[in-house]
């Protein structure tokens, strides 16, 4: 848990277990007892004064930060109580952060029923979407850059795929997987191959 979602999780429980003796408090008591700005406590307070309890409930456990809370789903809650519900139980056991919410609030405001609906329930997949989207949008991509992270990818890739097939995960595959795998690592090498004979002829240019 970051220390901003701990000291919002802390000032939410504080007022729970105060009841209205917490608002006898000044801004800059509650400021001094829990280290933070009286702006801070001043925007926390209003998420406890303004938010739904499942909204609160998710801070209090640490599950969603506070700002994005009060940023966006308050305003999802005022305007579709149902829909903050089910988006904030979608979202609390990622440990998003706030521009992450920001960006599935963004796209929920824009998108139609089907796309709501995708949003609500595998809020993971769109944003996974969403990033992906935002590499293929540059406007003048920089193809020695692309070439670059390609390969390191391409290194990646491999590496992480020779970790996880270690002998008890062959063990579990079956025939057709296991040639499946194979007949994709061997296309994988002609690929590679291709590709090292591209820059053999390019150094031999050079020379």
């Amino acid at each position: 848990m970051n220390i901003g979602a701990s000291c919002g999780a802390r000032l939410l429980n504080f007022s729970r277990d105060c009841g209205e003796g917490f608002f006898g408090l000044s801004h800059h008591e509650l400021a001094c007892r829990f280290a933070v700005s009286e702006s801070w406590v001043s925007r926390r307070l209003a998420l406890v004064q303004q938010a739904p309890d499942f909204v609160q409930r998710a801070v209090r456990e640490g599950r969603i930060v506070a700002h994005a809370a009060m940023k966006y789903l308050v305003p999802l809650a005022r305007a579709k109580t149902d829909d903050a519900r089910r988006l904030c139980e979608a979202i609390a056991p990622l440990s998003l952060s706030s521009r992450q919410v920001g960006a599935l609030y963004a796209a929920y405001q824009q998108a139609d029923a089907k796309g709501r609906e995708l949003i609500l329930t595998q809020p993971a997949i769109v944003l996974r979407a969403e990033t992906e989207m935002g590499c293929d949008d540059d406007p003048r991509p920089d193809p020695v850059a692309q070439v670059v992270r390609d390969a390191d990818i391409l290194c990646a890739v491999a590496l992480r795929m020779h970790n996880r097939l270690q002998p008890e995960v062959q063990r579990r595959l079956c025939a057709a997987q296991r040639d499946q795998i194979a007949a994709a690592v061997q296309q994988a090498g002609l690929s590679v191959d291709r590709l090292r004979q591209r820059l053999a002829v390019k150094r031999h240019q050079e020379q």
